[in-house]
């Protein structure tokens, strides 16, 4: 929260991913967002098939794979 409030106070346009790690950490996330994004703010995530998202000694997508996977724009909701 404070990280985007500081960005929200400084006029910044800011794109933020919540992908991978902790799901409670892209909730933390979307809250934090709904908080403090303005008009121009975007908050994305990627979805992914699960036999690509299942995968845990691979970090890139394969080549032959990329048009599977899509950066989603989610709606947020200022307060």
């Amino acid at each position: 929260y404070a990280v985007l409030r500081d960005h929200a106070i400084g006029g910044d346009t800011v794109h933020l991913l919540i992908a991978g790690g902790r799901k409670a950490m892209s909730v933390f996330a979307a809250m934090a967002a709904s908080l403090t994004f303005g008009p121009h703010d975007r908050l994305f995530t990627v979805l992914s098939p699960e036999n690509l998202a299942g995968r845990t000694t691979q970090f890139h997508i394969p080549p032959g794979l990329r048009d599977r996977v899509q950066v989603v724009a989610l709606p947020v909701l200022p307060l």
